[in-house]
């Protein structure tokens, strides 16, 4: 298969950036065969190949894969298959493991999610609500690099409050996924989320 190859995986990636059309043409396949494969490690290559192609793209190229990217945070918010919303946090955990290395990533999250994931996080619908907090776990913090060391800390701040605010809600399989999502935020950004904001959540 072309996907367990590195080759092949770059020169897919490659042919992202032809054009435009191509783009959302090799997504549309990708997109079909994604939610059929079983294989775990075939939903992390695609990712790559959405990351490597995205890192390369720019002008109209960087455009379409952004809308992409955007396609699977609204449709891994509200899909009820589990074995397909995994797939799906595969494509996405990507870009969430590339963000804090390129600025261009970050920004694309943060602006990607802005109108879906903040949203979700508010929806009545158990299934929804809980799929958009494992979503919020896996991408915290998510950060815009245009702003200032103060307005960071302060979405940061913010974030981790309503992370934290999971912890009470009243689905009791959305608490057990918000103390791991807690646990992991303190484990992974101890440092950016400082003493004052991690001693008091233990």
């Amino acid at each position: 298969d072309i996907l367990d190859k590195e080759e092949g995986r770059k020169f897919l990636a490659a042919l992202f950036q032809l054009s435009p059309q191509i783009t959302r043409d090799l997504h549309q396949v990708l997109r079909r065969d994604l939610l059929d494969y079983k294989r775990r490690s075939i939903w992390e290559c695609i990712g790559e190949v959405y990351f490597r192609a995205y890192l390369a793209a720019d002008g109209q190229v960087a455009l379409a894969l952004e809308d992409i990217v955007q396609s699977y945070m609204e449709m891994a918010v509200k899909l009820v298959d589990e074995p397909k919303f995994a797939r799906l946090l595969c494509v996405l955990d990507a870009f969430h493991a590339g963000a804090s290395d390129h600025k261009k990533v970050m920004a694309m999250l943060c602006h990607g999610y802005g109108p879906v994931l903040f949203r979700a996080l508010d929806y009545p619908n158990d299934h929804c609500r809980r799929n958009a907090l494992r979503i919020f776990s896996r991408a915290f913090p998510i950060r815009d690099p245009e702003h200032t060391r103060p307005e960071a800390s302060k979405r940061v701040e913010e974030q981790f409050s309503k992370l934290l605010s999971f912890l009470h809600d009243k689905n009791a399989a959305i608490r057990a996924d918000a103390v791991e999502g807690v646990c992991g935020a303190l484990q992974q950004h101890w440092t950016l989320l400082g003493s004052s904001l991690a001693i008091p959540a233990l």
